[in-house]
């Protein structure tokens, strides 16, 4: 989960293909990271004791090994997926919108604030209101319906 979280935001800072704010990115989350695993473990240790550290002693905290890979008893559920992770997908559309705006904004200095819809190119309107509509969608269906709701979890 941590990697993938890594790569998740990972993703948008290398857009700005900017070598030395992607080097203080990958500081910054081992910092914050590190606070949070700590934290993590702390809460499983008390709360599980002898059988998470017997867990965490063959499992490494931060760089998956597949060696010890097992299956899990429940099966892939793609609707567990979108009821679970909409928001972060959205924030991936947001960040990756606003970073094409600073760049097209940053890349054509002599636009003035009474132009700036003139950056709002149609792909902007487009996958923001996407992104938008998918996001407004499926947080109603989450909260409304069972729609999204997966036996077992």
């Amino acid at each position: 989960m941590y990697v993938g979280n890594f790569f998740l935001y990972l993703g948008p800072v290398l857009v700005l293909r900017d070598l030395p704010f992607a080097l203080v990115y990958t500081m910054f989350f081992y910092l914050y990271y590190e606070r949070i695993m700590f934290a993590e473990e702390f809460f499983l240790r008390n709360k599980f004791g002898e059988v998470y550290l017997s867990w965490a002693n063959r499992v490494p905290a931060f760089v998956p090994n597949f060696k010890g890979y097992v299956k899990p008893d429940l099966s892939f559920s793609f609707k567990n997926i979108l009821k679970r992770e909409y928001p972060s997908l959205f924030g991936i559309i947001v960040v990756f919108t606003l970073f094409d705006l600073v760049q097209v904004y940053f890349q054509e200095p002599y636009l003035h604030v009474s132009s700036i819809a003139n950056i709002w190119k149609p792909f902007h309107t487009y996958f923001f209101g996407f992104g938008l509509f998918f996001y407004l969608t499926t947080r109603l269906i989450v909260k409304t319906t069972k729609l999204l709701e997966v036996e077992g979890r």
